[in-house]
């Protein structure tokens, strides 16, 4: 394995790609914008794009990640979450280069009640996760030795997500409801991006859960993040998703198994609890 090698990040403007770029440094390799953003629904683009490029790894984590919106835009959703995600494989799979292809514990439909494994049956309940569904099985047809990696519930730096969304509302109202019965796995960016980055150099291939150790309920998961922000985490009030009607159906418990990854990388990666408390502690050491 060479762990300079570079690595081509697609979608490295969002939340988990500014965390990628950030661990590899100088070994992030970008697609230029020459005229306006990068269309991973134009399968030309795709392959010039992945033809030009000197890295050998690819690592999508681009998406049309609006969950909510997705129900009343499933044209856009299933363009890029699984068209898009098609292009970019076949394209790898001409120049010979290792894809490493991002999805989502959205593909099951929570009922199973204990932490999922790779090859549990999926059952996606919204059109969002029917799209990422979707995009795991045109890579998988077009490039078989591709990795997809499940990851969920992500946070960390540039953009506001979950913990955002709380800390915006208990500052702004003194009081935020968050649901109590929804379960899953909390991940932090940086956690997940510097696993990526080993998978990627040394090419596993397959389907991989990857997120962090130990699993939460959002409420959990929302009184920890106030509380650590410096708030009091009593302005977090328990809800129930019946009380939170929503266009898009979530899976009421998504915890991913992740013994296989463990195998492979030596270990799991930390508690979500842990790196939630490195992602505040970076956030005070970013505004010192």
């Amino acid at each position: 394995m060479n762990s300079a090698e570079p690595v081509l990040v697609v979608g490295h403007k969002g939340l988990l790609g500014r965390a990628l770029c950030g661990v590899l440094g100088s070994n992030c390799e970008t697609i230029p914008e020459r005229a306006g953003r990068f269309d991973l629904t134009d399968p030309d683009a795709v392959m010039q794009a992945v033809s030009q490029a000197a890295s050998s790894l690819v690592i999508n984590c681009a998406g049309y990640t609006a969950v909510d919106r997705a129900e009343s835009e499933p044209e856009k959703a299933f363009a890029v979450n699984a068209h898009g995600a098609g292009f970019l494989a076949k394209a790898c799979e001409s120049r010979g280069k290792h894809l490493v292809h991002i999805s989502t514990d959205y593909v099951f439909d929570g009922r199973k009640g204990s932490p999922y494994r790779e090859d549990d049956p999926v059952s996606p309940l919204s059109v969002y996760a029917q799209s990422k569904l979707s995009g795991e099985i045109e890579v998988a047809k077009a490039l078989p030795g591709a990795l997809i990696v499940r990851s969920a519930w992500l946070f960390g730096h540039s953009a506001p997500g979950f913990v955002g969304a709380v800390l915006q509302k208990a500052r702004s109202e003194g009081e935020v409801r968050v649901v109590q019965d929804q379960v899953g796995s909390p991940t932090y960016a940086l956690d997940l991006a510097g696993a990526l980055v080993d998978l990627a150099h040394r090419r596993v291939q397959g389907v991989l859960h990857v997120v962090n150790s130990g699993q939460a309920s959002r409420y959990e998961y929302a009184r920890n993040a106030v509380k650590l922000a410096g708030l009091d985490p009593e302005v977090v009030r328990p809800g129930l998703t019946e009380d939170f009607p929503s266009p898009a159906a979530r899976p009421a418990y998504s915890v991913l198994d992740t013994r296989r990854f463990s195998r492979l990388a030596g270990g799991p990666l930390p508690g979500w609890l842990d790196g939630l408390r490195r992602f505040f502690s970076s956030q005070k050491e970013e505004s010192a």
